[in-house]
């Protein structure tokens, strides 16, 4: 096993290991424990204390991200019992820990005794909560806590101002651009079959865009009643006094309840107003009615509603009558009353956009959690400056290769030479001027070459592996590339957006092949060239578990040209010690060349 394999595995052996994963129960045991740890060189660093009351096991996967990074975390949970802030803030006094970690806020004043032991002893707080986009499938940090008492909440313009803010949001930028392509194609399967959302022969359905104002009532909760004004905390009332001052001012509202939320108290049709069918529940499509909903609204009504997010990602103003992490920075239109909220309010949409991916780059999906380059990058943001543990370059670069399925070196002439190979074959293909996408672009060295040996003028590199993106940040940067990680949805962008899309040894890692090749037929410009590569299922044959199927010449040509492309060139390469591109089929690894017509 290589050493930086074998140093990574260890690392994650002690932490599946760790006495300190069990409920702390007292100070004596607790002790005995450190000790013991300390003996036998399992205490690594720094400590951190974890205290999962809400949503343990996203708590308890981030605790092994920060155990393989070589944190000895403690767990302190409540159990029921009414001593638990005691027995935490004793540990906090105690031991010291370098984080204190929990979920949401510190509710409540035992909360408050323990948020207090950590600040006057020197911890650093970081709070996680539902991150933005996927809101459930995500979590966000802050040295706060969520909503209006975030550190985003008053300071946006500051921390804008500062290398690390301004680095956050260009890096947020890159996942606003992949939310705000997911939303409008939600928008488009609304628009294109009506009566799958519910909206065919609906009064709505028959309104001009713009023409009315959009309601997103959330549910009731904790958040809710810390952050809202006690009359807009009952939706039926705040319905009510929406729909009177829409009346006053002329306007037109859709009132849309959260699927969990109670029904609502108030007719369900009326001159100025309708109420949306209230058996939709979450899932596909309540998303595609709320993404056509909004990009048709004139604006967006809310209290503290994460649905701001939405509205301001399709460009739509906002009007909010609560307090969250906007509050204070101009971000959305905060309003005083319903009066006021109901008329189409004046904000700065460029400035929302930018706040919203200040939030986007907080945040870790909730697979990730127990990574700890994510983990250590999403610290980085939040308390920049402070050190934090990290795994050595060649650690880092194991987590990266993926089981050895991607190439790493931190200079192009550590890669195998078939991929260097492959990537100059791709970049004489690049018209001159060109904007370029290197699909699946791994550690970044082929975005590197692409720049580097043609004159395009834009080179996007994206893969669905933040980690990889992350290393080629480091280790490949070009003026002319720009570096982003895809979703799973894999959506790339506006129509028509690229003359060049390179797509090299990853097809084959793409569960639903024909979507992705429909997806690259649509951002590509009439004219414009595709090179994919991929190994040959004749030569071949055996599929090992990265991959969902190889290709022969005649499937993966079906493929292509299956999705509007037409194949202008089969090449291949012989083998993996080979560089040179060149004419057949006949090598271990296939280089098409499509086009997409005009």
């Amino acid at each position: 096993m290589p050493a930086a394999t074998s140093e990574l595995s260890e690392r994650i052996r002690q932490a599946a290991a760790h006495p300190a994963r069990r409920d702390l129960r007292g100070c004596a045991p607790c002790k005995d424990r450190m000790l013991a740890k300390m003996k036998a060189g399992l205490l690594i660093k720094a400590r951190c204390l974890l205290l999962p009351w809400g949503m343990p096991v996203r708590l308890e996967a981030l605790g092994r991200g920060f155990d393989a990074l070589g944190y000895d975390t403690e767990i302190i949970k409540r159990n029921g019992s009414s001593d638990w802030h005691t027995r935490a803030a004793k540990y906090i006094r105690r031991w010291k820990p370098q984080f204190v970690v929990t979920w949401q806020r510190f509710w409540g004043p035992k909360g408050l005794e323990v948020e207090r032991a950590a600040r006057e002893n020197g911890s650093l707080l970081v709070v996680t909560d539902h991150g933005v986009w996927p809101h459930y499938q995500s979590a966000m940090f802050d040295p706060c806590g969520e909503n209006a008492a975030s550190t985003l909440a008053f300071r946006f313009r500051s921390m804008a101002d500062t290398q690390v803010g301004a680095a956050a949001i260009e890096r947020g930028r890159e996942l606003l651009a992949e939310m705000t392509a997911t939303l409008e194609a939600r928008a488009r399967e609304g628009e294109a079959d009506l009566a799958a959302i519910g909206m065919e022969g609906h009064p709505l359905a028959a309104r001009a865009p713009g023409s009315f104002a959009l309601v997103a009532l959330q549910r009731r909760d904790k958040v809710l009643d810390l952050d809202a004004a006690a009359e807009y905390r009952n939706h039926s009332t705040l319905a009510r006094d929406l729909i009177a001052a829409a009346a006053r001012a002329g306007q037109f509202l859709a009132i849309k309840k959260h699927p969990q939320g109670k029904p609502l108290e108030v007719r369900h049709k009326g001159p100025n107003h309708i109420v949306l069918d209230e058996k939709t529940r979450n899932g596909d499509r309540n998303n595609r009615l709320f993404a056509w909903l909004v990009s048709r609204c004139s604006h967006l009504i809310t209290v503290n509603s994460t649905t701001w997010t939405l509205a301001v990602a399709l460009g739509k103003p906002v009007a909010c009558l609560g307090r969250g992490w906007y509050s204070g920075n101009g971000v959305v239109a905060e309003c005083a009353s319903p009066a006021e909220a109901v008329k189409i309010p004046t904000m700065d949409l460029a400035l929302a956009r930018d706040f919203l991916a200040l939030m986007l780059a907080r945040q870790v999906h909730k697979d990730d959690l127990e990574d700890p380059v994510k983990v250590r990058a999403v610290l980085g943001r939040i308390y920049p400056g402070v050190e934090v543990p990290g795994l050595s370059p060649e650690a880092e670069a194991a987590t990266v290769r993926n089981g050895g399925e991607r190439a790493t070196a931190p200079t192009v002439e550590g890669i195998n030479i078939a991929h260097v190979g492959r990537y100059r074959f791709a970049a004489s293909q690049v018209p001159d001027g060109a904007n370029v996408l290197d699909l699946g672009c791994g550690s970044g060295y082929g975005a590197f070459i692409l720049a580097s040996l043609s004159t395009a003028a834009a080179v996007r590199a994206v893969d669905v592996d933040a980690r990889a993106v992350a290393y080629a940040r480091k280790h490949y940067p070009h003026p002319q590339v720009r570096h982003g990680t895809l979703t799973g949805s894999l959506l790339l962008g506006a129509d028509a957006r690229y003359d060049m899309i390179v797509c090299l040894e990853t097809i084959e890692h793409i569960e639903d092949d024909v979507r992705a090749l429909t997806e690259i037929a649509r951002v590509l410009r009439p004219g414009g060239r595709l090179v994919m590569s991929t190994p040959n299922g004749k030569v071949r044959k055996r599929v090992n578990r990265f991959h969902h199927r190889h290709y022969t010449p005649e499937t993966l040509g079906e493929l292509i040209e299956g999705s509007g492309l037409r194949v202008v060139d089969r090449r291949s390469q012989k083998n993996r010690r080979t560089e040179t591109v060149v004419p057949g089929v006949a090598g271990r690894y296939l280089v098409y060349v499509a086009e997409k017509r005009g």
